[in-house]
């Protein structure tokens, strides 16, 4: 896809220089114990390091950022 095609499908953003869909991430089950509280999904980089995300209220907006363990 060029970046063109990008702009125009739902669920891509990019971070850091690099394009990310929305099903790449995994789903966060928010509860007050979970390492990813406050987030809504997650992706792994490698065992210790990924991002997380949570979607904005007008559904137009996600926040990334950038986990290590």
């Amino acid at each position: 896809m060029d970046k063109d095609d990008l702009e125009c499908n739902y669920g891509f953003f990019k971070y850091r220089g690099c394009f990310y869909h929305l099903q790449d991430f995994l789903h966060v089950v928010n509860d007050s114990t979970g390492d990813f509280v406050g987030w809504d999904g997650y992706s792994n980089d490698s065992f210790f390091s990924g991002i997380v995300i949570k979607l904005c209220d007008d559904n137009e907006s996600i926040i990334a950022g950038t986990y290590f363990c």
